[in-house]
């Protein structure tokens, strides 16, 4: 409860996060179960955070503020996770969906920099960015790529030139993890209707990328899907974004709960 603080000690579990809500489970040494769940859409706030148990380091955190029904709120405060940087960008999909305002402080850099490369359209948002290379017939660009609520942008440099590129979510019509050059393996694949194939390459966060990408690209495509056509598209986009990877870097991890 916000002003109340009460010493437990880090709670070893596992975290779990679906389309609507969040939840934990653990137990901790000598003591019961742990079991917490809230809702999504009460979720206020959400920022990084550090801390340290005793002696113990436990590294980079996740907090998240959680306002209950009787008007009080709860800081619910998750250290040591294996795929802090995955399920930080889940978590920022998700919350896109259902609370945008919660993003505002958390996407404000995003934003920022976007609208500073490109002419963004009224209402329009920068959701994520990340950093990777885009591979062109001419020279590899690095640079940033960006997921607004409308567009897929990519911003680069190549020695003493720069380059852009602008998608519009709706005229992508497939996007999947694939094998790039022998140099650059890890590479994501944009392909558009009766346009051209886009690579981009050299991810940090290949992964957490792709969750990004398919999901607003879904949304989008659903947004502007007549009515009865949304489950059908649905189904295809979630067939689309199944692709596996032979490379990914990223395993099953857990979370601890002070």
């Amino acid at each position: 409860r916000e002003g109340r603080v009460r010493a437990l000690g880090p709670v070893r579990g596992r975290l779990y996060v679906s389309s609507k809500r969040v939840a934990f489970r653990g137990r901790r040494l000598g003591a019961g179960p742990l079991n917490l769940s809230f809702h999504l859409r009460s979720v206020t706030r959400m920022e990084r955070t550090a801390g340290a148990a005793g002696r113990l380091r436990l590294g980079s955190g996740l907090a998240l503020t959680v306002e209950r029904g009787d008007g009080n709120r709860d800081v619910a405060t998750f250290y040591a996770l294996l795929q802090f940087d995955r399920l930080f960008r889940l978590l920022e999909q998700q919350l896109a969906a259902h609370v945008p305002e919660v993003l505002a402080e958390v996407a404000g850099t995003s934003d920022h920099n976007a609208r500073a490369q490109f002419d963004l359209d009224p209402g329009e948002r920068a959701l994520f960015d990340f950093a990777c290379s885009y591979s062109s017939r001419r020279a590899l660009w690095r640079g940033k790529l960006y997921v607004t609520t409308s567009r897929v942008a990519f911003a680069g440099t190549s020695v003493s030139q720069s380059t852009k590129l602008v998608l519009r979510l709706t005229d992508i019509d497939r996007i999947e993890a694939v094998r790039g050059r022998a140099t650059a393996p890890n590479a994501i694949e944009l392909r558009t209707t009766g346009g051209p194939s886009h690579l981009f390459v050299l991810f940090l966060r290949r992964e957490a990328a792709l969750e990004a990408l398919t999901g607003v690209w879904r949304e989008k495509l659903a947004e502007d899907l007549p009515e009865g056509e949304e489950a059908a598209a649905g189904d295809a986009a979630a067939a689309d974004g199944e692709t596996a990877s032979d490379d990914s870097d990223e395993d099953t991890g857990g979370a601890a709960a002070p």
